[in-house]
């Protein structure tokens, strides 16, 4: 009985000590791009093929995290990233493996340019992947 009692007190306590601990302030680049949906609008300089029912391919970047998740234009898809400034570069891109009638274009040209990508830059409501050869996929916030 003493020994549960001793260990209840130290979790108690073990709790409080982290509820006081502040959380971190978040990065440069969560509150740039974090919590919001991102809608492809271009694919590597040209207007992106639709996908499967009509619908864009978007990116969205979990606040405090370093996983994003969106949609390939038939699949979903989740990746980690790794981030620095300017630099960005996704890693571990799992997806769902349904087969669409349309929007299978689309995901090849998205995955792989997702595959390509450096760096990244923010203008306003835009964002921008890049790789070595220039811009990759342009994104607008919360189309």
């Amino acid at each position: 009985m003493r020994c549960a009692i001793t260990v209840l007190v130290l979790l108690s306590a073990l709790a409080c000590r982290r509820a006081a601990t502040p959380a971190p302030a978040p990065s440069s680049f969560d509150a740039a791009v974090g919590a919001v949906t991102w809608t492809l609008v271009e694919l590597e300089g040209r207007h992106p093929p639709i996908g499967a029912g009509g619908k864009s391919a978007t990116i969205e970047f979990a606040t405090g995290e370093t996983r994003a998740a969106g949609f390939t234009g038939c699949n979903r898809f989740t990746t980690g990233y790794t981030v620095a400034p300017g630099m960005l570069r996704f890693e571990g891109t799992a997806m769902t493996r349904m087969a669409c009638p349309d929007g299978m274009e689309l995901e090849q040209f998205y995955t792989k340019a997702l595959e390509a990508t450096e760096r990244y830059e923010v203008s306003g409501d835009t964002l921008t992947f890049l790789g070595a050869s220039g811009p990759l996929l342009k994104f607008k916030r919360g189309r």
